[in-house]
């Protein structure tokens, strides 16, 4: 796409939406923000950078959330761990800033619709209301991140391997016995060469 093709849909968006935004024309650059329905994070700052060639969009969002020297590494191995479980977007440091990316691909004849925009948009406050609290109790220190990844991914944990499990209950299970019968009626009694023998 043309950027300013791009840039006049995301502005159109935003004015249907009745986003309040602020455009910076030397940058190609929206910026906005969202109250977030959380305790400790309540606002999270964001912006949509344009690619000047038309071919993508960052969008980036800051949850207000600043590293400790004494708690860095352990809040680095918090964002790791997250990423390695997210499927779309990355969480990093940035200056000792956490921020969240995610990329939004117009290559080629790509048009952007408003459901990707309201993906684009959208998604970036509600994945850092998700994970602020966490991130917050590891700079605090008030938590590890195995304790915090554990929190945040033990429920969905159980959930698969409950749904394993029931899927599993509902094959047919032998004992010893019944499989043992079963195989020599198919390989037959070696000791009397009978195939047919149970």
């Amino acid at each position: 796409m043309n950027a300013s093709d791009v840039i006049n849909r995301i502005a159109e968006y935003f004015d249907k939406e009745e986003l309040k935004y602020d455009y910076n024309e030397e940058l190609m650059r929206f910026d906005y923000g969202f109250c977030i329905d959380n305790e400790i994070v309540q606002k999270a700052d964001c912006l949509i950078l344009v690619d000047s060639d038309g071919d993508d969009c960052q969008i980036v969002g800051y949850p207000n959330i600043k590293a400790k020297p004494e708690t860095k590494k352990e809040l680095e191995s918090l964002l790791f761990g997250i990423n390695c479980n997210m499927f779309r977007g990355m969480w990093q440091l940035c200056k000792d800033e956490v921020r969240y990316i995610r990329s939004l691909a117009l290559e080629g004849d790509a048009v952007l619709t408003d459901e990707m925009l309201d993906i684009a948009v959208f998604s970036v406050p509600n994945i850092i209301a998700k994970y602020a609290d966490s991130m917050i109790a590891v700079v605090m220190g008030y938590s590890t991140a195995d304790d915090e990844l554990k929190k945040l991914y033990e429920e969905e944990d159980t959930e698969d391997q409950s749904e394993e499990a029931e899927e599993n209950s509902n094959q047919t299970e032998y004992d010893f016995d019944e499989l043992e019968s079963i195989l020599l009626w198919v390989k037959g009694d070696k000791d009397e060469g009978d195939n047919r023998k149970v």
